[in-house]
């Protein structure tokens, strides 16, 4: 009996061990029919194309960025609100009251945008409004994007947005520019800047593109800012230094009317309100330096080795801020009066412009011409220009002749009407030497008549070339015929006296002037 259960106990061990080969065989045979598989993938991927692995690739790792930088669509926008306005103040150091507007997009990085927001200079009060924006792009970085509560912000950027720049508002702004406040980007895209006295507005600034980052390895604070001013669009970049003289460098350009400004602004110590610039102005193949110093609500100018047209130039002046206006004597030792008629360029661009000169631009500018260069009938002058309300008035100038007498501008406005250009003037020609006056403009002996005064005043259309007389007055007489034939001998195309094309051409001049000696003698 012993002997059969051991035999059993045998039997069974040997039935086990049999169905544990026969397990193992079929792991084998199921890992080889795995691995079969595997080489036959292995096989089927070889033959597809690099590109087409590269672009399977290339869409698992988009899909997996996208469905990654999607997180922030699940955060809580109500606390976002409040979070992004805390991140707004400690990064950028800029109180923005961002409204419940909010959306968050993908393209082209991960940003989100906010409609509706107001920036303040500190408080959230009416009087410290800096901005009204009406779209704001807050752009945040990927790492930790899963995280709301480690968010954090790259670059911010306002667009179609309205700076008003009264003088609390201008202070601030100057201050955050010289200030080292972040070292994130801002970019302002299409907005404007209202230049304020109070509640009025002087002018407006529209500005295309503005960007302004902390340079860390240049230990600088820079601006780039592209818009338009006085009806001409400028380029101006700024620099401010944090390492020597902390100074302030601009480059300002005007590309339509080749007008290119250089500055270095350097604060005073001893006085914050008080500053000191030196700069250069290239313009028509001019180039003038000079220095300023600016106070609280003024500045004062002067010039340093100064050219135009290759002649040396002095100048001084001063300009006032609230209101604007400037006041400025200039001295030239000589200028060719001929080179800057014959300057055809410059028409042209006054003609694109609406209004030639901004309205709230006002200013009174002297300037002393102590010789005109040869082939000229006058010795020196005086020309005494103010701008006022979108006016450029020449009134008060006097052109001098030693040999024979001066021609006094006693009235004289430069504008624009219905986009054409207009001068009307009135001047007086003062005749204190006959012999020598019938000498230099050749007035045959019998038409010498005896002229001590003429008295003219005329509006000529700049644009098209024309001009009419619409007062003549010989030896103050006053005489509608004689104004009447002058008038005929201009608008006569065989004379050939275009003013746009031959006011500055001597022979032209001399044969207008004996035909109307010939008109005043047969009177």
């Amino acid at each position: 009996m012993k002997n059969i259960k051991l035999q059993n106990t045998f039997f069974k061990k040997i039935a086990e061990y049999n169905n544990y080969l026969i397990n193992k065989f079929n792991q084998i045979k199921v890992l080889k029919n795995k691995f079969n598989k595997i080489i036959y993938l292995k096989n089927k991927f070889n033959q597809i194309s690099n590109f087409n692995k590269f672009l399977i690739f290339f869409i698992s790792i988009l899909f997996l960025y996208l469905f990654y930088v999607s997180t922030p669509s699940l955060y809580d926008y109500q606390r976002l609100q409040n979070q992004l306005k805390t991140h707004l103040l400690n990064d950028y150091n800029l109180n923005i009251n961002i409204s419940n507007k909010i959306q968050y997009k993908i393209l082209p990085s991960p940003h989100f945008e906010v409609k509706e927001s107001t920036i303040y200079r500190d408080t959230e009060l009416d009087e410290n409004k800096l901005a009204e924006v009406d779209y704001l792009k807050i752009f945040v970085s990927i790492a930790n994007i899963h995280n709301q509560d480690k968010l954090q912000l790259k670059n911010i950027e306002i667009k179609e947005s309205i700076f008003f720049l009264d003088k609390d508002n201008q202070k601030f702004m100057f201050n955050y520019f010289k200030d080292k406040n972040t070292d994130k980007k801002i970019s302002i895209k299409k907005s404007k800047f209202f230049l304020m006295d109070k509640d009025e507005v002087i002018s407006i600034f529209p500005i295309n593109d503005m960007n302004f980052k902390y340079n860390e390895k240049k230990f600088i604070n820079e601006v780039i800012i592209n818009g338009k001013a006085f009806n001409s669009y400028f380029n101006l970049d700024i620099k401010k230094s944090f390492f020597g003289d902390e100074d302030l460098n601009f480059i300002l350009k005007f590309p339509q009317i080749n007008l290119s400004v250089m500055g270095r602004i350097l604060p005073q110590k001893n006085n914050k309100d008080k500053y000191k610039i030196f700069n250069k102005v290239n313009f028509l193949g001019s180039e003038i330096k000079s220095e300023f110093d600016i106070e609280k609500n003024y500045l004062t100018f002067k010039s340093i080795k100064s050219k135009i047209f290759n002649n040396h130039i002095d100048f001084n002046g001063i300009v006032k801020f609230q209101p604007f206006y400037t006041t400025s004597n200039i001295i030239l030792d000589q200028l060719n009066l001929i080179k800057i008629l014959n300057n055809h360029g410059i028409l042209p661009r006054f003609q694109e412009r609406k209004k030639l000169i901004h309205k709230n631009f006002n200013s009174k500018i002297t300037i002393d011409v102590k010789k005109f260069s040869k082939a000229n009938i006058f010795d020196s002058a005086i020309f005494s220009i103010k701008t006022k309300n979108g006016l450029i008035k020449f009134a008060d100038s006097v052109f001098s002749a030693k040999k024979w007498g001066s021609l006094k501008i006693l009235s004289s406005d430069l504008y624009i009407n219905k986009n054409r250009i207009f001068l009307n003037s009135q001047i007086l020609i003062d005749v204190q030497n006959q012999k020598k006056f019938y000498s230099i403009f050749q007035i045959p002996k019998i038409y010498k008549k005896d002229i001590k005064k003429i008295n003219l005043s005329f509006v000529t259309n700049l644009t098209s070339g024309t001009t009419k007389i619409t007062d003549f007055q010989i030896n103050n007489i006053i005489s509608n015929s004689l104004t009447e034939k002058i008038n005929k001998v201009i608008n006569n195309n065989n004379n050939n006296f275009n003013i746009n094309k031959n006011f500055n051409n001597w022979i032209i001049l001399k044969k207008f002037l004996n035909i109307v000696i010939l008109e005043v003698n047969q009177e």
